[in-house]
């Protein structure tokens, strides 16, 4: 079975020029197990608000004429939906459909860029006659329909996805929405009538709270190492103190501090006591990193030695570093990488791969600190290149946004207990990416999770209070 991923955070792209709605509650569930239709096969997600799990499925209608999520008398031409899933391949898009009676003319399905904020360019498009748009399996009411690309859509970042219709339509088309969805946020939400205009549920808008069922329908590869955070030196300045935007270079003792150099047409922090006649304490802090919608992060960078004196190189993280490196809160992660005592240089190498995520509820900052005398002959060289952070996964859960969940064992083998599903509708457990893998009612406080892989995860319980989350490692 196709995998459904639930997004925490997306927004939905609604009409918001109605005096006067009513809201018409679906009387139907979603339910996980997808119709089959021809050219699914390269197709390993649907992306799915979480709306439509936790919220009411609502029909929007206007008292004037037509639909919110749809063709309506005040020349509506298109209802989308953003995302922000980091790169993947759209395939084809899923809508669930309220109503269709019109039997002339196209719907077209369309994927575009962001730019500024706002759908621009389109990356690709498909036009389907209105009078095709019938149920898949022959159900009756709102039913699932599903089309593919003949040009799938390589996307990376913020995107939207959605359908354009004949703005002289005024009746007859509309998408199912959610009464629980995120459409507050008003620059991430669109409709077009004669230009994108964006939706806010306040005294402007239409005071619609809702998700709209447009979903794309995508191709994720498994587990993908983002670079969420990187340097390469590229940009600095040889035999200059190093003065990068936003990071920090500081002599805490004496006035040495981190240089630039460049050799072989590769450019890299450098620094050294040699010369200087003095004590030094030197650190090159990183920027602000904002971890706290990632998971899996791993620290890594390049080093090169020379003129081994002395160990004079240390890592640091700290998360509460404001600009002076003497009252910060430091953690010494040296001893998670490898720092050659080479006389001779030997070439720039990886140090290291540490997971950092135990110090990423919020921002983290990461410090290479030198400590040198030339008087007593401390003089080691050490060359610093390539620091990145990569991570498993971007944007699919805000980790101080949910509360935390009571669960044991953890590590896991096979059976999970979670100790409190009072209020409690949905379990689900998603890998780092947030694809769903397992998806229950909550009748059972036990659940059983032998079909997982070993790997980390994420537990999350639906309620009528909130979400819970919690991450678990199953052995």
């Amino acid at each position: 079975m196709r995998k459904i991923t639930l997004l925490l955070f997306l927004t939905a792209f609604v009409l918001n020029s109605f005096s006067q709605k009513t809201a018409v509650k679906v009387d139907q569930k979603f339910i996980f197990e997808q119709p089959s239709f021809k050219g699914e096969g390269d197709i390993t997600d649907t992306l799915i608000p979480t709306s439509f799990f936790t919220g009411t499925p609502t029909v929007y209608t206007a008292t004037s004429g037509g639909y919110a999520y749809g063709t309506n008398c005040y020349g509506n031409s298109a209802v989308a939906q953003q995302y922000n899933e980091g790169a993947l391949t759209v395939q084809g898009v899923q809508l669930w459909i309220a109503a269709n009676t019109i039997g002339e003319g196209n719907l077209t399905f369309k994927v575009w860029e962001l730019t500024d904020g706002v759908p621009s360019t389109e990356i690709t498009s498909m036009d389907v006659p209105f009078a095709q748009v019938t149920p898949t399996n022959g159900e009756e009411g709102p039913f699932l329909y599903s089309m593919i690309f003949d040009t799938p859509a390589e996307v990376s970042g913020e995107f939207v996805v959605g359908v354009t219709f004949d703005e002289t339509l005024t009746d007859g088309f509309s998408l199912v929405g959610t009464t629980d969805g995120d459409a507050e946020v008003s620059d991430m939400s669109w409709f077009n009538i004669d230009g994108w205009y964006t939706f806010a549920d306040d005294e402007d808008g239409w005071n619609i709270d809702a998700d709209v069922a447009v979903w794309p329908m995508v191709t994720i590869e498994e587990n993908p190492a983002i670079v969420y955070f990187s340097e390469d030196f590229e940009t600095v300045t040889a035999d200059e103190d190093i003065a990068l935007t936003d990071w920090t270079n500081a002599a805490e003792v004496g006035t040495r501090k981190w240089i630039g150099k460049t050799y072989n047409e590769n450019s890299y922090a450098q620094i050294s006591s040699f010369g200087s006649a003095e004590a030094n304490v030197a650190w090159l802090i990183t920027p602000a990193i904002d971890l706290t919608k990632t998971w899996g992060e791993m620290l890594s960078f390049d080093i090169n030695v020379g003129y081994f004196t002395h160990d004079g190189f240390e890592v640091f993280v700290s998360t509460d570093f404001s600009g002076d490196v003497t009252t910060a809160t430091w953690i010494d992660v040296t001893s998670n990488f490898t720092i050659p005592q080479t006389t001779s240089y030997s070439g720039f190498a990886t140090a290291g791969t540490m997971d950092i995520s135990a110090y990423t509820d919020g921002i983290v900052y990461v410090a290479f600190k030198y400590t040198g005398d030339a008087t007593a002959d401390e003089t080691t060289t050490y060359q610093v290149d390539n620091v990145v952070v990569k991570v498993d996964g971007v944007g699919i859960f805000d980790k101080q946004a949910v509360q935390s969940l009571d669960i044991y064992p953890n590590p896991v083998n096979n059976e999970l207990n979670i100790t409190d599903l009072t209020g409690a509708s949905k379990v689900m457990i998603s890998n780092l990416i947030g694809q769903v893998v397992i998806a229950t009612d909550a009748t059972s406080s036990r659940i059983n999770t032998e079909i997982l892989e070993p790997g980390v995860y994420v537990v999350t319980v639906v309620s009528e209070n909130g979400t819970k989350s919690a991450r678990i490692i199953k052995e």
